[in-house]
């Protein structure tokens, strides 16, 4: 409550309280202060201003979404002198399958690995939820409880034949090649 708003509830109920000091006007005072305080809350939780709907999106944020759609390459070292090649291939309907080939320094491979998931792409974010692997061709499910399997990524740039896009969580730049 302000300074003012106190002086000019809290004198009144002063002179109240000093003209009689029964049980019955001090209830009724407190009833008063209070509905004073409640008419003065306010609600909100911001002042930003929004927009009442989310809008329909324009063209080229229909496109961005559309040019993560296929299947896509991607060769890049790691930070150990081995490589790591990944393929992923995303669908209309917002699936996705990764094979991650992991090599060593000498390009011997150490790891294979696919992972199935949900993809979006929002506002200039990329986003993933890991939803489990394939191991020997059985389906093991990820813990959706756990925000490891959640990942964001900046879309650096897009097109039809290349993406990049930046983990918001690692900093690791990525960059693919269209090959379907």
């Amino acid at each position: 409550m302000t300074s003012l708003t106190s002086l000019l509830v809290l004198t009144p109920l002063r002179s109240v309280l000093q003209k009689t000091n029964t049980a019955m006007n001090f209830k009724i005072a407190l009833v008063i202060f209070t509905v004073l305080m409640l008419g003065c809350t306010d609600t909100r939780t911001s002042n930003d201003e929004i927009v009442e709907i989310k809008p329909w999106l324009n063209e080229d944020k229909v496109a961005a979404r559309n040019n993560f759609i296929g299947s896509w390459y991607s060769e890049q070292p790691t930070t150990d002198g081995g490589l790591r090649k990944t393929t992923i291939e995303r669908a209309h309907d917002g699936r996705y399958l990764s094979t991650f080939e992991i090599y060593n320094q000498e390009r011997i491979l150490i790891q294979t690995k696919r992972e199935v998931g949900l993809w979006g792409v929002s506002g200039g974010i990329y986003f993933t939820m890991l939803q489990g692997w394939i191991k020997d061709d059985e389906f093991q499910e990820a813990n959706p409880n756990d925000a490891y399997y959640y990942d964001a990524y900046k879309i650096i740039s897009t097109s039809r034949f290349e993406l990049t896009y930046q983990s918001l969580s690692t900093g690791n730049k990525f960059t693919y090649i269209k090959v379907k």
